[in-house]
């Protein structure tokens, strides 16, 4: 599961919601998401030693720089949603629309429209954020705002999903231009 986003983004958020403010969650998520990648890849240097593959290193940085960038996003979403303001709302449709968004890619991946295999680690992923997804709303808000989060949630899903492939598109064309 390291490789999926929603339990990075839930940590993120958690981690914003803690600091109970956003500026203060955005660099709570930040330092939380940049902690746990420096500790995947660290943990991948000392499993593989000298079998490690000559890009690692460059890959740790890239995803680094994701793991600030979108940890300070969902921490300030955390943080904003703790904070109890009047853009609470905003928080859990972040959050819910993070999960959304790796959905649709993990469908897409599996190409969920040749027909569902469950046994596939994608599908499982995208039916788990999904049910998340729709979780959220029910669980960090009040009756009254869920319909409006699950509007939100949707909207920022569908441009999550176009960032997120965006994102693995630039990451795949960076280490293609990487010597082995």
């Amino acid at each position: 599961m390291g490789n999926a986003v929603g339990p990075w983004v839930v940590v993120g958020f958690a981690a914003g919601a803690v600091q109970r403010e956003p500026w203060r969650g955005a660099v709570g998520g930040a330092l939380a998401l940049s902690v746990g990648v420096a500790t995947y890849y660290a943990a991948a240097l000392l499993t593989w030693g000298d079998r490690a593959p000559t890009f690692l290193p460059a890959l740790a940085l890239v995803w680094l720089a994701v793991a600030a960038a979108s940890g300070g996003a969902v921490g300030a979403a955390g943080g904003g949603w703790a904070s109890g303001g009047r853009y609470r709302v905003l928080g859990p449709i972040v959050l819910a629309g993070a999960l959304l968004a790796e959905a649709a890619y993990q469908f897409v991946q599996v190409e969920g429209w040749r027909g569902i295999d469950v046994a596939r680690t994608g599908v499982q992923i995208a039916a788990i954020d999904t049910i998340a997804a729709l979780l959220v709303p029910v669980a960090l808000l009040e009756r009254a705002r869920r319909p409006q989060a699950y509007l939100g949630s949707a909207a920022i899903g569908a441009i999550g999903f176009v960032v997120l492939a965006a994102v693995e598109s630039l990451i795949r064309t960076v280490l293609l231009a990487i010597p082995a």
